[in-house]
């Protein structure tokens, strides 16, 4: 009754003692069978505080508060009032040794007096005051406040007297409901210490404030959190004034500030009872958070966060700064022997951090810091802490107000998140403290570094001031050097091994510099360098490193020089002693778990009491050590496995055919066992890793593993082997019918009542849960629901399956698209070209008159580029292998200009590769972000449909080329073989058979027609070749400009080419007298620069040197492409600009420049469109537009389209007639020679005057100047160097396109100013200076659902530039999904195969939840990892949401999260390196499993006096002689510190090495498993599994 139980389990419990009177004695087991029948986990939590004693009754807990209470109005509140201090007894009769140490304000025993305002972990700072001088105070919920006053009976002064009005013990305490976790807030418990509170919550309403003494005994007795301690503010209406107040036995003077107002000041108490804090007392409730590290004396200049110890501590803008320092002082631990002198004191100083965000610089990583208050440095106490607050606390405040020149924090500089750095000074051998950063980088070294450094890379690379090699080679091996291992500490290390790699340039298979010929050709070899370090004389291993590396610097910059001996000995002596195990795998590593090696043997565990034992790597076992890592910080399995309960409660199974016999869970226990011992920092698991690859081959070799699969494995291993079933029973699934006629609560208990007929281990008790599975037929609406067990939740991201990519799709110029250049009538001629209804024969283009087409495209994301294009092809029309894929960006480059103007705008392009691949990397690829994962804007993508149209074949006599080969029968192939080998026989190299002269007969007959470069595009490589043929030279005066000819170089290689120039020289041997000329010409081959041109003698022509075109060289099978871009001269702003749309053009490399010309005007035409000269449309929106205006637009436009298109004409023109006379053929198509068909004594040069003449008089009414440019050139505008490297473009019949262009070279339209009068511009061209006018984009109407769709998604799903929260993917989990008909799910009504509606809920949750993020995905093709940042809580987990509503679990699902297995790298291969936060445990199990924070009492099973004789305890660390080691003393100290402290202590296992890191670094983007513990634990396992003393 005076717990006030319910009927229900007052019956429950009378049951149940009744079944048992018989008992004479109740053990462990009989009383945990009574608990599960007879309580509940309140009750049994009541329970078990009665048995342990460790639970008040409700007066005595009243009265330990009020005995708090009083003594902060009698001690601290005098920070805040005026009150005299008196003193009171205290009674601590209920609480743990350790606060009843801590609260003990006398000395007792010849403990050292500790003072009473000090509050625990050093919050607070020296003196307990605060960062502001006016004390701490804690924030509680008011509503469990409310729930505590009326257990205890709680009565302020001048109220009456309260009796208890309920016998119900509060919970935990609950400070959830104050914190804020919205998405805005950082994620909870990544400030370590600190909570961020809601924002608008009200003092009495919302929270109340309680002092950190009350705070103490409140936390032990209840537990729960997380603790909120704030600062309190200075009273209203303040005046400045000294005052004396005392604290314990000595009197000091402190000037402070003190409230004139008389309402808020306290008046002493009476009669034992306590006052109500003032209603003017606040507190800070969103300080300033700071990141606070100490500074490694031994790697000052160390990278990254992990390693040095670290806190959070809170301030505020007016805060002094000298209060800043003691807090830190008072929280780092310093546990350097060399850091004080003979009185214990140091020297130290605060360093801020500098570093820009983002930057990644190679030199920002040493040194991103500078100091806070130059020159200055204040004493560092790091001894006798508080005896120098006792006896010296005036001289340490005057020291440290003289340090900070009295600045606050804001006048400093200080904002929220800066992180700081405490450098305390170290003592060197003659006694003198120096600072560790100065030591490294010296004054005179760093104003020489960057030349330093220059000349070291130099050395490394083996190469002068002048980049030219040293012969002989220096000398590197041997030589000593600052070396960064891989976890970002820098070591003084020898080189041990240059390794050189020389790798010859290969050619672009596109543009090359030349063929080699005559010896020349060959580039000089490009060298790379590595060297080899060591580290593992430091506890790494050796590695390779790149010379260029920023992981290397010369000696002394960033190291201190070798360990001194005097103080390194131990350390030397084992690290030698592990490097020695290491290389030469002696008795070290082949010890056993069991055995318990010397304790001077590998290195010492930094952190004794916490774990903190690294594992060997024993072969690509990170993926076992980090799951091992994880496992070891799970309570109660931890307790259980290191106090062998499975070999006291004869749990260990031998018998279970799905386990290990026991083997591999005895084996793990070892191991633990060893890990926890608090001896070593290094273990090597041999014996169970040769125990795991016995039971699961695939854990036995080398080879790379998934650390969630051995993770699932094991799990299932320790459940099997612990499995109190020893021989398991038949046991048959509920059936539906039943499910459907009883409650889900009856379902689910009996669900796991027969899971644990056949499950019973401590795994089925604290690690498995239950979900609730429904699944809804689709046809009969029968939802079927199944209860399945679970270890582990697999939590898949968002659904973000597609990949939406919006593509510009820009089609080639047609007649029908562009006809107002394209099926312009000839000059002379009115009747149009081309009857565009006969024109559009495809009825799956949507439209052939449009230019520019937007779609969006939702694609799988590992779905293969190729089906991109694909996609692509079904709905524009345009086959897949036309397309070419490139990057658009939209670049403003006159931002000045109007909207309407052009030039305004630069739409530049990037091809992307052609090449196979997933979406998702394209993606990523155009992405600026990794994160492809966050729907966040779709990808933008151009499209250019490739510009020729090869002209369909019409005679059945077409050449065997490269792309018909395929299609040939094998008839056909052995004809071809033949006439080839016929061909090779003849010794003419003119000479080519009849069939192959007909073929160029039948293609001249198209050739050039009226559909040439409108419609079609003919390719003339056998037309070009039968030019050779006919015009090859016999004498020198045949010699033809522009003849086509292979040439072979000294290797044998026969290169395509062009005769340019026809050189008459003076023949060798010959004088002046007698001068001889002799006729050469100098031949420019295809896709090289003009350097590697040659010159030939007629001799080279008859000798075969030099043969007609492709008889031994390879036609290239794609064609010439090349960019063009549009230019614009502005003459106000007097500067070149890129603007409009950037394209492709492809041309067969055998076309002329006449007809490749043609081609770009054709094609250019597509951005000559007539404007719609209307108010609503056209370059200029205009109302007033004047029909003089309208005519003379008109005009502008009429003039300049019919000379594009005449220009058009003349060049088609003019190169069929260059062909046919050069083939000798006539304008009818008949062939005019003789059976050799030769045409030597043709001579084409009046022929080409006279296309000169009439293509110059066109070329002006161009809107634009066609000009050959570099790649590199259009950026550089019209600048001078850019004029020297570009040229007109050469409209000639005797040039190719594919020997007159590379790869290097783009077309430039120059745009020109359209004709107008200068003293009358109509209103068309005020803001549209040129005819460049781009067509419209038409946006496909599909296209408008899909983007709707991808941008509700993203709203909805976003996660922000942070990352994506966990509960997204926690709901991802629980949502309702359709099954695919392939995962076989039969409807159990229907008894048909069904695509059901599944919905997840969790119903049970265990105290050990498990959650594994799905970062891999796969398909049939393609694999990718995803990389999205999940944002998961460190503390304040609340499942609530994901719970069915009806479940077991809808109270006590906060929890906490306990480590995490990361994953670095990607599907090829990767690391594992764990994170666990560190809770202390001992080698038998005993642990703290009641507390999920730190506080005063949470350690207190691990600080009993006689802790001793263990050597590990906390509390009474030995002061031994055989403890002279400085390493084993400082984690001792280190341990300690942990234990006292308020900061969590996480700590980053990465193989061997274990380091603590920030909280802040735990949740990252490589968070691959996540542990989580409950924070209040069922109190039956706590019963079963806890050990307990």
């Amino acid at each position: 009754n005076e717990y006030q139980l319910s009927d229900e389990y007052m019956n429950r419990y009378l049951t149940a003692c009744e079944a048992r009177i018989g008992d004479a004695k109740w053990d462990m087991e009989v009383f945990s069978q009574f608990a599960n029948e007879a309580l509940d986990n309140k009750a049994l939590d009541i329970v078990m505080h009665r048995i342990f004693g460790s639970l008040p009754a409700a007066e005595s807990e009243r009265n330990m508060i009020l005995d708090r209470w009083q003594q902060w109005q009698q001690a601290d509140v005098r920070f805040w009032t005026l009150e005299e201090e008196q003193t009171h007894g205290n009674t601590f009769d209920y609480l743990s040794h350790s606060l009843q140490h801590f609260f003990r304000t006398e000395p007792q025993n010849g403990d050292v007096p500790t003072a009473a305002t000090r509050v625990w972990g050093g919050i607070g700072g020296f003196d307990g005051r605060g960062g502001l001088g006016h004390g701490i105070m804690h924030c509680v919920e008011r509503e469990w406040w409310q729930q505590w006053e009326d257990y205890v009976g709680w009565n302020w002064e001048a109220d009456m007297q309260m009796q208890p009005r309920i016998r119900k013990r509060p919970g935990p305490i609950s400070t959830d409901k104050l914190i804020d976790r919205s998405e805005e807030a950082p994620v909870g418990g990544t400030l370590g210490s600190y909570e961020v509170m809601k924002p608008g919550l009200i003092k009495g309403v919302d929270y109340v404030l309680v002092p950190p003494g009350v705070w103490d005994v409140l936390f032990e007795l209840y537990g729960g959190g997380p603790p909120l301690p704030r600062m309190v503010l200075p009273p209203p209406r303040m005046e400045r004034r000294t005052r004396t107040f005392s604290t314990d036995s000595k009197q000091m003077e402190d000037e402070d500030v003190v409230s004139s107002d008389a309402s808020v000041e306290v008046v002493s108490h009476k009669n034992g009872k306590v006052l109500r804090i003032p209603e003017a007392l606040a507190v800070a409730t969103h300080p300033l958070v700071l990141h606070v590290q100490v500074c490694d004396a031994q790697q000052p200049y160390r990278r990254g966060d992990a390693g040095p110890m670290s806190i959070r501590v809170m301030a505020t803008p007016d805060q002094p700064l000298w209060r800043l320092y003691s807090e830190v002082i008072v929280r780092l631990p310093i546990q350097n022997s060399k850091a004080m002198d003979r009185d214990g004191r140091g020297q130290a100083r605060l360093w801020r951090n500098v570093e820009p965000d983002g930057q990644t610089d190679a030199l920002s990583r040493y040194g991103p810091w500078s100091l806070l208050c130059k020159n200055r440095s204040a004493i560092l106490p790091v001894t006798n802490l508080d005896l120098e607050f006792e006896d010296n606390y005036d001289e340490l405040k005057k020291d440290w107000r003289k340090y900070t020149d009295h600045a606050t924090v804001e006048g400093i500089g200080l904002i929220n998140g800066d992180k700081l750095m405490l450098e305390y000074a170290i003592q060197n051998k003659a006694g003198e403290f120096i600072w560790p950063r100065e030591a490294a980088a010296k004054a005179s070294r760093m104003r020489r570094i960057a030349d330093d450094e220059l000349k070291f890379r130099r050395l490394l690379r083996g190469v002068d001031d002048e980049d030219n090699a040293i012969s002989p080679p220096p000398k590197l091996v041997g030589m000593e050097i600052d070396a960064m291992d891989i976890s970002g500490r820098w070591f003084q290390v020898e080189i041990l091994e240059v390794q050189i790699d020389e790798e010859a340039h290969d050619h672009d298979e596109e543009v090359t510099d030349g063929p080699a010929q005559n010896g020349g050709g060959s580039d000089q070899p490009t060298v790379t360098k590595e060297i080899r370090v060591d580290f593992t004389e430091f506890g790494g291993h050796s590695e390779w490193i790149n010379v260029e590396s920023d992981r290397l610097a010369t000696a002394g910059r960033f190291t201190l020089g070798k360990p001194d001996d005097d103080d390194s000995d131990e350390k030397s002596s084992s690290t030698k002693n592990g490097s020695e195990a290491k290389i030469k795998s002696g008795v070290t590593l082949k010890k056993t778990n069991g055995e318990v090696p010397d304790q001077n043997a590998g290195k010492v565990c930094t952190f004794p009491g916490y774990g903190a034992c690294g594992l060997a790597n024993l072969g690509n076992t990170c993926y076992a050590n980090s799951a091992i890592q994880c496992i070891s910080y799970m309570p109660l399995l931890r307790a259980y496995l290191l106090s062998a309960q499975y070999k006291a409660n004869g749990d260990l199974n031998k018998d279970n055919p799905l386990g290990t016999g026991g083997k591999l869970l005895e084996e793990f226990a070892e191991l633990l066992r060893v890990m926890w011992m608090g001896k070593y920092g290094e273990r090597s698991p041999n014996r169970f890793r040769s125990q795991l690859g016995k039971a699961r081959s695939q854990f036995a070799g080398a080879d790379q593993q998934d650390a969630q699969e051995f993770l699932n494995y094991i799990l299932d291993v320790l459940h099997e082997d612990s499995n109190k079933i020893k021989k398991k029973p038949y046991v048959e699934a509920v059936e539906d019918d039943w499910v459907e006629n009883n409650s889900l609560q009856r379902v689910g208990e009996e669900s796991w009542r027969r899971f644990l007929r056949r499950n019973r281990s401590v795994m089925a008790d604290v690690a498995m849960g239950q979900v609730l599975n429904t699944v809804t037929c689709p046809v009969c609406d029968f939802s079927s629901r199944n209860f399945d067990p679970f270890n582990l939740l697999s939590l898949p991201f968002p659904t973000v399956a597609d990949v939406v990519f919006v593509c510009t799709v820009i089609r080639r110029g047609t007649p029908l698209n562009s006809p107002r250049i394209l099926n312009r009538p000839r000059k002379g001629e009115k009747k149009k070209r081309y009857d565009l209804k006969k024109l559009k024969a495809n009825p799956n283009i949507p439209s052939d008159t449009l230019v520019i087409e937007e779609y969006a495209i939702a694609m799988s994301r590992l779905a293969d580029i190729g089906d991109l294009k694909l996609r692509l092809q079904n709905i524009c029309g345009i086959p897949a292998n036309n397309l070419k894929l490139c990057k658009l960006d939209e670049l403003t480059v006159m931002p000045e200009a109007a909207d309407e103007n052009p030039v305004k705008t630069h739409q530049k392009i990037t091809p992307l590769p052609d090449k196979e691949g997933p979406c998702v990397q394209l993606a990523r690829t155009l992405s600026s972000s990794d994160d492809v994962t966050k729907p966040s804007s779709p990808t933008r993508i151009v499209a250019f449909e490739k510009t020729i149209r090869p002209r369909p074949v019409a005679f059945p006599e077409k050449r065997a080329s490269e792309e018909d080969k395929d299609r040939l029968t094998d008839e056909d192939e052995a004809t071809t073989a033949d006439e080839d080998e016929d061909i090779d026989s003849v010794q003419d190299p003119r000479a080519y058979s009849p069939k192959e002269r007909q073929l160029v007969l039948e293609q001249l007959k198209q050739y050039g027609d009226k559909t040439e470069c409108r419609i079609y595009d003919s390719d003339p490589l056998d037309i070009q070749k039968a030019m050779s043929r006919s015009l090859w030279p016999e004498k020198p005066s045949d010699f033809k400009l522009g003849l086509r000819v292979d040439a072979i170089d000294h290797r044998e290689h026969w290169f395509p080419g062009s005769v340019i120039e026809i050189i008459e020289d003076v023949a060798d041997g010959n004088s002046e007298e007698k001068a001889e000329t002799v006729t050469k010409v100098r031949v420019h081959f295809d896709n090289f620069s003009s350097k590697w041109d040659e010159t030939y003698e007629i001799e080279a022509f008859t000798s075969g040197q030099v043969q007609p075109l492709y008889s031994h060289a390879t036609p290239r099978s794609k064609p010439t492409e090349f960019i063009v871009l549009n230019r614009y001269t502005d003459r106000k702003l007097k500067k070149t600009i890129l603007f409009g749309q950037d394209y492709y053009l492809q041309c067969p490399p055998e076309w002329s420049t006449a007809r490749a010309g043609a081609h770009v005007l054709a094609q250019a035409s597509r951005f000559m469109q007539k404007p719609e000269l209307s108010p609503s449309r056209g370059p200029v929106d205009v109302d007033d537009i004047s029909d003089e205006e309208i005519n003379m637009t008109t005009r502008i436009f009429d003039k300049t389209f019919s000379a594009v298109n005449e220009l058009i004409d003349i060049l088609i023109d003019y190169d069929r007639k260059y062909t046919l006379a050069s083939l000798g053929v006539s304008d009818d198509g008949k062939d005019l020679l003789g059976d050799d068909y030769r045409n030597t004594e043709y001579d084409g040069s009046e022929f080409a005057a006279s296309m000169a003449k009439k293509v110059s008089n066109i070329l002006p009414k161009l809107p634009f100047e066609v000009r050959l440019i570099a790649l590199d050139i259009p950026g550089s505008g019209g600048t001078k160097s850019s004029i020297n490297e570009e040229q007109p473009f050469p409209f000639s019949c005797m040039r190719t396109i594919g020997n007159f262009v590379n790869a290097r070279h783009a077309i430039a339209l120059h745009w020109r100013e359209p004709p107008l009068d200068k003293s009358y511009i109509p209103k068309t061209f005020v803001d549209h200076p040129i005819l460049y006018q781009a067509p419209p984009t038409a946006i496909h109407k599909s296209s408008t659902d899909v983007k709707n769709e991808s941008n509700a998604h993203a709203s909805k799903n976003n996660p922000g530039s942070g990352g994506m929260d966990l509960s997204v993917c926690l709901t991802e989990f629980c949502k309702t999904q359709k099954l695919e008909l392939a995962e076989c799910w039969r409807c159990p009504r229907c008894k048909e195969f069904r695509e059901g509606k599944q919905h997840m809920d969790i119903w049970r949750l265990p105290d050990l939840l498990t959650f594994h993020i799905k970062r891999f995905n796969c398909s049939a093709r393609w694999r990718e990892k995803i990389t999205t940042k999940v944002n998961f809580p460190l503390t304040g987990l609340d499942m609530s949401d994901w719970c069915h509503s009806e479940s077991v679990c809808v109270d006590n699902v906060v929890y906490d999260l306990i480590g995490v297995m990361n994953h670095y790298g990607g599907m090829t291969g990767g690391h594992y390196v764990a994170t666990c936060k560190a809770t202390a445990c001992g080698p038998d199990g005993q642990e703290e499993v009641a507390f999920s924070f730190p506080g005063a009492g949470t350690n207190m099973a691990l600080v009993s006096d006689e802790a001793d004789k263990v050597g590990w305890r906390l509390g009474g660390i030995r002061k031994e002689k055989e403890m002279v080691n400085q390493n084993k003393v400082s984690a001792a100290a280190a341990a300690k510190y942990a234990s006292e402290s308020a900061e969590p202590l996480w700590l980053q296992f990465d193989d061997e090495l274990v380091e603590p890191i920030p909280p802040r670094n735990v949740v990252s983007e490589m968070a691959y498993v996540l542990f989580y513990r409950r924070r209040q634990l069922t109190p039956a396992n706590i019963a079963n599994y806890s050990t307990l003393e």
